[in-house]
């Protein structure tokens, strides 16, 4: 594979690096490589996209309206229950990237308070609407509530969609109070799974019948990573957090939402789901840290 001197890692911040094949895609009449740091094997985007690509991926419209059911009472019960074991009810909560709400509206109804900041403007006030919160643009909320400090901050499903998540957690963590909780989830799309190898699998074998083919989806998820890797990032933090809590789960995605073959595949991951041989299976992280 050839080598590149171009691109830092998001994750442990390394220079050296490969292109991950087979990933490359087509968007906005520019092609997006997936790299491989030689370091610890995260997988990212190069070259990262500027700020008008970002706006044109992020639109309501065009990413919220297509990937997220406005109808989402219960769908992160689990999460608020995680929450409730490390903090106090009605502590306050700032839910960073809230998308159209649907975290913000279970910790409401279970009596926490919370405000959400989020990147488009009218994905922020749709989400203000649907979960009867404050939502203001990440823009805004730096411009006028800098000195506002949480009980909790809240990244789902969020970092890797971030350019440099280092930066933006080091940005924010001034607005979480001492001894308050960073409450991180989301996708770990390179830790062992069913789902991942057979995803990868599928992958190699599109290429070779089709070496040519270049897929056109925005490149959503800058960066791509494991378990063990995501734990040592946030050890980068380690003179203000510690890590209290982490879980690995199976979410079968996105094979689950499909039918057929990649349905069992998705069912056999979840069977998998855990350690098994030494070894952590699952496509899902769950963090929680608490701020020294």
């Amino acid at each position: 594979m050839k080598h590149l001197d171009v691109g830092s890692c998001p994750m442990c911040g390394c220079m050296e690096n490969t292109l991950s094949y087979p990933y490359k895609t087509l968007f906005n009449k520019q092609i997006f490589e997936y790299l491989k740091c030689s370091s610890c094997s995260t997988v990212f985007v190069f070259p990262t996209p500027d700020k008008k690509t970002f706006k044109s991926m992020y639109k309501k419209d065009s990413y919220h309206d297509c990937d997220y059911n406005a109808e989402v009472s219960g769908t992160y019960d689990k999460s608020v229950e995680l929450l409730g074991n490390f903090c106090q009810i009605n502590s306050s909560v700032l839910d960073y990237g809230c998308g159209i709400g649907g975290f913000l509206q279970s910790l409401r109804i279970r009596s926490f308070y919370p405000v959400g900041i989020e990147f488009d403007a009218d994905a922020a006030k749709f989400a203000s609407s649907n979960s009867l919160c404050d939502v203001y643009t990440i823009e805004y909320f730096f411009e006028n509530y800098s000195d506002k400090v949480f009980d909790v901050i809240h990244f789902g499903d969020v970092i890797e969609h971030l350019p440099d998540p280092y930066i933006s957690i080091k940005r924010i963590l001034p607005n979480l109070r001492k001894g308050g909780i960073l409450f991180i989830e989301g996708p770990i799309e390179e830790n062992p799974s069913i789902v991942y190898w057979a995803t990868k699998i599928y992958g190699y074998v599109k290429f070779l019948v089709k070496p040519g083919f270049v897929p056109t989806y925005p490149p959503y998820h800058l960066f791509r990573t494991g378990c063990k890797q995501q734990l040592n990032f946030f050890k980068r933090f380690e003179e203000d957090l510690q890590i209290k809590y982490y879980e690995v789960y199976e979410s079968g995605w996105p094979y689950i939402e499909c039918g057929g073959i990649k349905k069992i595949i998705a069912k056999v991951s979840f069977f998998f789901s855990g350690k098994f041989f030494g070894v952590l299976f699952g496509n899902r992280i769950k963090v929680v840290l608490i701020k020294k």
